[in-house]
């Protein structure tokens, strides 16, 4: 039986990512019904799979991982078994306050461990859950904001964090942060907010030249030295990587020329263009480049593994540029067009058609949880659910190196 594991960021009120709530589910092909039947295993295979085969410190970068716990978990003592700056015990709504759960809770909070109640609904009776509660989680999907007021108003008094969960707009997100919430759970984040009449400012286009200059068929090292050298903060990127053990100098590079001349042709136009991005984006969550990148490198070793026939360069900047309209706030029709040189990524991005498509499909279906499409999706590539995971894991820890 193959597990599914992924992650699901969790930001704090500068869009910085606080946590991630891990993701899970058995293998896809399973009765989904059957699996919802016992809670207790889905949540302890999550744990062990997690923080013991799967190594926490990759999947979240060394941020704390959201689990869900039942009342059996609480009661058998099973989050002590894991290190406590790693573990969010997130209790699940359907548990009693009952006073060995209660006990249980103020045991882990005096061991210094996080304690969250999912899916808060206040009722009187959970009053002794809330005392040693850290975090109140509160659904705000098809929420009534009054109702919402009135829960945040009879928590007050025991001061918790708030986290707002399933946020899927902007505008949620704001009416959250009006109302004092500290967290924000949902896909608000990677949804395009699109400006009527954007234009490109000069800080944005400077980018977007090197990215066209990147992408031409001949590039002039030259002239592309000389867009860098504009920028102290993107050559500084720039020297780091190419000094960085991924490419294992034997000497310390200091000048532009000789790093780009490291890199070699194929890298230089995956690593400026990531470094591009990476500057387009300074008013966005860095969440959307680990995404973008993640995506990328998850295209990349498909095509490399699975579908050789693909070029990976195509199929790596397809995953890096999937988010284009995200962080330039601008149609992906308006967007790429802009750029030059990724005309064979357009049939990709902006009508969703052909094979790398159908590969960007398994990994945004796989990052959302959405396991039976993504499966389904892979089996037309011949692809095992055992691959898929190792295909996700290794792209997530191959992006934790650079970001």
């Amino acid at each position: 039986m193959h597990q599914f594991i992924a992650r699901q960021p969790i930001f704090d009120r500068k869009m910085n990512v606080f946590a991630y709530e891990l993701l899970y589910r058995f293998d896809a092909t399973q009765n989904f019904v059957a699996m919802l039947s016992n809670p207790d295993k889905a949540s302890s295979e999550t744990i062990m799979g997690s923080f013991y085969g799967n190594n926490i410190e990759n999947i979240t970068g060394n941020r704390p991982a959201f689990v869900n716990f039942t009342q059996n978990l609480l009661e058998a003592g099973i989050a002590t078994l894991f290190p406590k700056q790693y573990l969010v015990v997130e209790i699940l709504e359907d548990v009693p306050p009952l006073p060995s759960v209660v006990e249980t809770c103020r045991q882990l909070k005096e061991a210094g461990y996080t304690i969250a109640l999912d899916d808060f609904v206040y009722r009187p009776e959970l009053e002794p859950l809330i005392q040693w509660a850290d975090i109140v989680k509160i659904d705000w999907l098809n929420a009534d904001p009054e109702k919402i007021r009135d829960i945040v108003r009879k928590l007050w008094p025991r001061s918790p964090r708030l986290l707002a969960e399933k946020v899927e707009t902007y505008e949620i997100f704001q009416q959250a942060m009006d109302m004092g919430f500290s967290y924000f759970q949902g896909y608000f984040f990677s949804k395009p907010v699109i400006l009527a009449n954007k234009k490109i400012d000069p800080l944005m286009a400077n980018y977007v030249q090197l990215i066209q200059h990147v992408n031409r068929t001949d590039v002039d090292f030259a002239c592309l030295a000389r867009i860098i050298r504009r920028d102290v903060v993107l050559s500084y990127r720039l020297l780091r990587l190419v000094n960085s053990a991924y490419f294992g100098a034997r000497h310390e590079v200091k000048s532009i020329r000789h790093a780009l001349a490291i890199l070699g042709l194929r890298e230089i136009k995956k690593w400026i263009s990531l470094l591009a991005i990476i500057g387009i984006s300074t008013n966005k969550p860095n969440e959307i480049i680990r995404i973008s990148l993640i995506r990328g490198r998850f295209l990349e070793t498909f095509g490399a593994r699975h579908c050789r026939s693909l070029d990976s360069e195509q199929l790596f900047m397809s995953g890096l540029f999937s988010l284009l309209d995200v962080i330039m706030e601008m149609p992906m029709a308006d967007v790429l067009p802009q750029l030059s040189g990724v005309t064979e990524i357009e049939e990709v991005l902006i009508e969703g058609r052909g094979p790398i498509a159908d590969i960007l499909g398994i990994i945004s279906s796989y990052e959302r949880g959405e396991w039976e499409d993504a499966v389904e999706r892979c089996c037309c590539f011949g692809v095992t659910e055992e691959q898929l995971l190792q295909l996700y894991l290794d792209a997530v820890s191959w992006c934790n190196a650079f970001l």
